[in-house]
């Protein structure tokens, strides 16, 4: 298992064998294409304007670095609550690689939907299609904060495994989620059944 001090020495192994591999061919073919995607990327976002590229991608980088943040907190704080458990009741192994394949497919599910919102996204900017352009930039944001909300819970939630209790601002959140599902979610709902 590597240790957090050999992560960057093999990151800079691996570029350094990239780059070397067949005396820099790699480098030559990955230069010619990245030009050719350059230019192809010229012709399909001519005429547009700059703020319309710029804002889906900086929504998307922005909230998903947030949500990569909160996502190591949540999986850090679950290994440690199930460590703790693990000791509690005489057990070694207290990772189970079920739990990881899913913190995996979470982070690779949203990674994925995050792209194709922000390709929509840009799509619609291409097609000067304004609405539709809106509903897309409009649902980045959206999306992305319901999920490192959730994950802010769940950053809770193995908090409470844990130490037995939630800090009071895991609470607030709770109590202000439950507050919005009474007044807002029910009564949509009572009104959409009617």
């Amino acid at each position: 298992m590597l240790q957090n001090t050999q992560i960057p020495a093999v990151v800079g192994l691996f570029f350094k064998k990239a780059i070397s591999y067949d005396n820099g061919s790699l480098v030559l073919i990955s230069a010619t294409a990245g030009g050719a995607f350059s230019e192809i990327f010229k012709i399909i976002f001519f005429g547009i304007e700059q703020r319309d590229i710029v804002l889906p991608l900086f929504f998307s980088s922005g909230t998903f670095a947030i949500y990569v943040l909160i996502f190591l907190g949540d999986f850090f704080t679950g290994l440690r609550a199930s460590r703790y458990e693990a000791k509690l009741n005489d057990e070694k192994d207290f990772v189970q690689s079920s739990k990881l394949w899913r913190s995996f497919w979470k982070f690779y599910g949203v990674a994925s939907i995050l792209f194709v919102l922000t390709g929509f996204t840009l799509m619609t900017a291409t097609l000067s299609n304004q609405i539709f352009y809106n509903i897309f930039l409009i649902s980045i944001p959206s999306i992305m904060l319901m999920v490192i909300l959730f994950e802010f819970h769940s950053i809770g939630e193995n908090i409470k495994r844990r130490f037995g209790y939630k800090p009071s601002y895991f609470e607030f959140f709770d109590k202000l989620s439950k507050a919005v599902e009474t007044g807002i979610i029910n009564k949509i709902s009572n009104f959409l059944n009617k």
